[in-house]
């Protein structure tokens, strides 16, 4: 049952650390896609002055992948969590 405990809480630990390491880079990902995709139709100065809630984000971002459809579904979600991250309401 110790042998259990101990190794449960290895586990919960060495899976945290690896979340956050994956985190971590997606947040790099994101922005780097950020950047560069929404730098294609105006400054990228333009979001960062922006404080809106996750739901405002994702709003703007896919009015946006309509306007330039070289933003897959996927690298919209990236976008709208990097926004929010970085530039959302708190």
């Amino acid at each position: 049952m110790l042998i259990v405990a101990i190794l449960g809480s290895a586990y919960r630990h060495y899976a945290f650390a690896e979340e956050k390491k994956v985190r971590q880079l997606d947040w790099s990902t994101a922005e780097k896609l950020f950047e560069t995709k929404c730098r294609l139709c105006h400054s990228i100065d333009r979001p960062k002055n922006a404080k809106k809630t996750y739901e405002e984000w994702k709003r703007t971002v896919m009015r946006m992948k309509s306007y330039a459809p070289v933003i897959t579904d996927e690298q919209a979600e990236l976008i709208t969590d990097f926004l929010s991250h970085r530039y959302g309401r708190k």
